[in-house]
């Protein structure tokens, strides 16, 4: 039996530094499988490519969309990874990588044009996919807007994220990578797998005046976007529930975390030589 990883990247939601670590653990047993600009990786893409690449364990793509992927053939059984994250700080956290982006598509250009707030109504009133709930619209549709969001949507959504293997959000990175370390263990004993990190593809800033914050979005748009949102609210809310259930039945969880965190912080002291 083949176990593979698949990391659904989920724009803007620390999937590069879960990407790094990927990398750096399983070398050139990890890769990247993309098709095309806005495709979607197709269980028979996915299957060709495994075919093809018996040397992979480990595959990351901004194209899974959180699809169910099955082994044709019944060999290969993957585990499904994604994090969540509180849509008010994603939303920012594209506000500033569209800034300093050199792409010339029409959100980098209002980002560079416009304040967060501008360019948090611009988005509301032209770019419904991305304002109304867009994690929810992943997990329940894959990606694929035709309607606003609904409550049949989270359910889907919330049914079928408890089922990933990694069911957390950004802001509960490190328990969610001792959960993962924990629970991949059993299937890749010869070398345990080792999740430290070095955050990747964070926004830096030349002064304070620059830094955003939710304090920077007016409160009457800040809680019109919210309420836009409430499903990817209640959709991480679920999921830091789940991760805590999950933690919880890991022996010697807290001793595991502040060795997990001492490993991160001797990369970032060996970085830093």
């Amino acid at each position: 039996m083949r176990h593979i990883i698949l990391h659904h990247h989920i724009f803007k939601n620390a999937g590069t530094t879960l990407d790094s670590a990927l990398e750096t653990h399983f070398g050139a047993a990890f890769t990247t499988l993309h098709n095309g600009t806005s495709g979607v990786v197709t269980n028979d893409m996915l299957a060709s490519f495994l075919f093809d690449n018996h040397n992979i364990f480990a595959l990351s793509s901004h194209h899974f969309q959180c699809q169910k992927y099955f082994s044709m053939d019944g060999n290969m059984r993957f585990f499904n990874l994604a994090l969540l994250r509180d849509p008010v700080e994603r939303i920012l956290s594209m506000y500033a990588f569209y800034r300093r982006t050199q792409s010339a598509d029409m959100l980098s250009i209002s980002a560079k044009e416009k304040d967060i707030n501008a360019f948090l109504e611009f988005i509301i009133g032209r770019f419904p996919h991305i304002a109304d709930n867009w994690q929810t619209n992943i997990l329940a549709n894959h990606g694929f807007y035709c309607r606003p969001v609904s409550n049949a949507d989270l359910a889907k959504a919330s049914k079928r994220y408890s089922k990933f293997s990694l069911c957390a959000t950004v802001d509960r990175y490190d328990e969610a990578m001792v959960m993962l370390e924990h629970i991949l263990y059993p299937t890749f004993p010869s070398k345990p797998i080792d999740f430290a990190y070095i955050a990747q593809n964070v926004t830096t800033y030349q002064n304070r005046s620059e830094e955003l914050s939710v304090s920077n979005i007016r409160p009457k748009l800040l809680e019109s976007f919210r309420e836009l949102n409430r499903f990817d609210l209640l959709l991480c809310e679920y999921a830091r529930v789940e991760l805590e259930r999950r933690y919880r039945t890991i022996p010697n969880r807290d001793s595991r975390l502040g060795e997990f965190r001492d490993r991160c912080a001797k990369l970032q002291s060996a970085q830093m030589v």
